[in-house]
């Protein structure tokens, strides 16, 4: 079941928009905002600026420091929009066509739940992932390579507070770090699917599917920022993509308990609804 549901998703052409959205929020992303005149800096500005080379310059950017760094704002306000399309437009395909009723019947409602659910919490990361590779590919044609005083003072900092990303530093330099990155964004994605997918199981509106999640997230984010809580921070997904937040192993054991939450939310709801799930 998670093979074939991975398999509809890899192979619809909204799964590869997705990933182009995301390249296109992360270019779009500010990079640096310069100390003199104010101006904000993104990697579309770099490539398109005559004087690029001053630029980076004045900055002192290198290309470890834009790819370790922060996740473009603009991906953050849009990740659950951009992850939760290419499964959305499956599942509410196949709910109105009935398939979804049938295919209940025939694999049992446990199979079914988590065989989709895991496709498209993959589907997600890998959307994320994907872009963020991407941006980095093109980040590295753009900036000089090496770590600057940014990345340097992040990595001091991140040998003593992280384990796994000081034990990655250690073994493989700032590669090392890049990896962790790439493999945090896959959590990013990951973990942003979840309750849109809650929201597939009791509703075929994909219009609600999409934006219920992202007015969830930007209201909670808001409410944060206001309110200065660093222990509610922990439930906005930014915090796992970011590789220079603390605590890796209370923010996977609070999403592994989310995503269980939802499981059984969707077990118990399918088991009570006559039709399935469909309506």
């Amino acid at each position: 079941m998670f093979k074939v549901e991975l398999q509809k998703i890899l192979t619809n052409i909204a799964f590869y928009l997705a990933i182009a959205s995301a390249v296109m929020l992360l270019l779009l992303g500010n990079i640096y905002v310069s100390s003199m005149t104010g101006e904000e800096y993104t990697v579309i500005d770099l490539i398109i600026d005559d004087n690029r080379s001053e630029i980076i310059k004045e900055a002192d950017l290198y290309t470890s420091d834009v790819i370790t760094g922060d996740i473009s704002s603009y991906l953050e306000m849009f990740v659950p929009v951009i992850v939760a399309i290419p499964f959305v437009i499956i599942v509410c395909g196949e709910k109105k066509n009935s398939n979804a009723r049938f295919e209940l019947y025939r694999i049992g409602k446990n199979r079914f739940i988590l065989g989709k659910y895991f496709a498209d919490m993959v589907a997600g990361g890998m959307v994320i992932m994907a872009a963020y590779m991407i941006f980095s590919l093109i980040i590295s044609f753009i900036l000089p390579s090496g770590e600057g005083i940014i990345s340097e003072l992040r990595n001091e900092f991140l040998i003593g507070e992280d384990v796994i990303a000081g034990f990655l530093h250690k073994s493989c330099g700032i590669k090392g770090l890049y990896i962790y990155k790439f493999f945090r964004m896959f959590l990013y994605g990951a973990v942003s699917v979840i309750p849109a997918f809650a929201l597939s199981m009791i509703t075929k509106n994909r219009y609600i599917i999409i934006s219920m999640p992202f007015m969830f997230y930007y209201l909670l984010g808001k409410f944060i920022s206001k309110q200065g809580s660093e222990k509610l921070g922990y439930f906005l997904p930014t915090t796992v993509g970011n590789i220079y937040a603390t605590d890796v192993l209370r923010l996977i054991i609070i999403y592994v308990a989310e995503a269980l939450l939802v499981i059984v939310f969707c077990r118990i709801y399918l088991g009570r609804k006559c039709d399935c799930g469909e309506e």
